[in-house]
């Protein structure tokens, strides 16, 4: 419902709002996988690589959690943009689409780690779909104008 002035926001638009929001929850779905599993992980690649576990551990679990913190901080960040966005900020929109090209690329790399287990691997797909399709609903007809119109 569009508020006096404002036109009103197409359904467009708040489905990209909530594939967004579902993003950000697989996001930190994602980080929790990786501290829980943050262990195993480092016992598979200290085998791999034929080191002490203990000695690659601290190395490892200090990366694992600037890795954790970094994603939690971008995920709020992103939750910022994509209520501007809703809110019909173009600007928003365009830097939505720019970090989830981004993304996507990061996220292209990924799937072509061995050692991802099928819980990420899942996450990971999931997360290059629903950026894809948030920014193709934030470019559809209905939105662009909804956009031009804010």
């Amino acid at each position: 419902m569009g508020q006096p002035g404002r036109p009103a926001r197409p359904r467009t638009v708040d489905l990209a709002f909530y594939l967004y929001l579902a993003n950000a929850t697989i996001g930190v779905l994602s980080a929790l996988v990786l501290l829980i599993t943050m262990n195993a992980l480092i016992d598979e690649q200290a085998a791999a690589a034929g080191v002490n576990a203990e000695a690659l551990g601290e190395v490892v679990r200090g990366a694992i959690i600037i890795t954790v913190v970094i994603t939690l901080l971008v995920a709020a960040l992103n939750l910022l943009f994509v209520f501007m966005m809703r809110n019909g900020r173009n600007w928003a929109r365009i830097l939505l689409t720019v970090l989830s090209a981004l993304g996507l690329l990061s996220s292209l790399n990924s799937l072509g780690d061995a050692t991802a287990n099928p819980l990420t691997l899942i996450l990971t797909i999931v997360g290059i779909a629903l950026p894809l399709a948030a920014v193709f609903l934030m470019f559809r007809p209905e939105s662009n104008r909804y956009f031009q119109q804010s």
